[in-house]
Parts: structure tokens; sequence; C-alpha cells
């Protein structure tokens, strides 16, 4: 009669790694690697530790599709763009934020003195209407 151990005892170890690329003519490279490890304390178990391994690697390239470098190459042609639009946005935020006071104190600087040529006048008006009156007084 055959017996095995008291207790079943498993042990299992994996392990799996990737790596992918794509290049600036489109072709994508694409490769993983895994392993599986077991082992018990059975009697029956033939092979005992038992390794699995497996290699994948894959190599796509489009023929037809967005044809040549240039559509591949617009992401990285673009993307420095767009910080730099970013940034030149962020730089007119600040120069109009440091703007805005100034033009306020233009604006009232401007308003007062509107108010002086309109008081001014008021005055010239009032010293004419004062000589009026004293001429026809006398």
């Amino acid at each position: 009669m055959l017996q095995g151990a008291s207790i079943l005892s498993n042990l299992s170890q994996v392990g799996r790694a990737t790596y992918n690329q794509t290049f600036d003519t489109g072709t994508q490279f694409q490769t993983s690697y895994s392993t599986n490890r077991s082992s018990n304390n059975s009697a029956f178990t033939t092979f005992n530790p038992s390794v699995t391994q497996g290699l994948q690697v894959q190599v796509t390239q489009p023929l037809l599709r967005d044809r040549g470098r240039g559509v591949q190459r617009l992401p990285f042609l673009i993307s420095p763009k767009r910080g730099s639009i970013r940034r030149t946005r962020r730089v007119q935020q600040q120069i109009i934020q440091l703007l805005l006071p100034s033009r306020e104190r233009l604006l009232e600087v401007i308003s007062q003195r509107e108010n002086l040529r309109v008081r001014e006048n008021s005055v010239d008006v009032n010293r004419a209407f004062l000589e009026r009156s004293r001429r026809s007084s006398r």
C-alpha cells in the first residue's frame, strides 16, 4: 500500500517581467517572461519541484497605417510645444496680474484729473458770475 505525507503542503512561486517599446517608425516591440515554481511534500508527485517558464516576444510593424516617420513623431514634436504654450500662457497671466493694479491706478488718476478740470471750470464760471454781479450792482 502507498502512503503520502500526513499533511499535504504546497508551495508556489510566480515571477513575471515585461518590456514594451514603441519606436519612432511605429514599430512596437513587446516581450514578457514568466516563471512558476511549485513544490509539495506528496510522495505521489513525479517532479518535485516543478518549474514552468515562458518567454513571449512580439514585434509589430504597421505597413499602411500612418505611412512614415513623420506621423509617428508628431506626439514627440507636439508635446514640447504644448509645454511652451502653457508657459507662455502662464507668463501672460502673470503680466496681466502685475499690470492690472497699475491700470486701475491710471484710471483713478484720469478720473481725478477730469474732476479737477470740472471744478476749475466751476470756479471760473463762479468768478465770472461774481464779476457780473459786482458790475451790475454798481
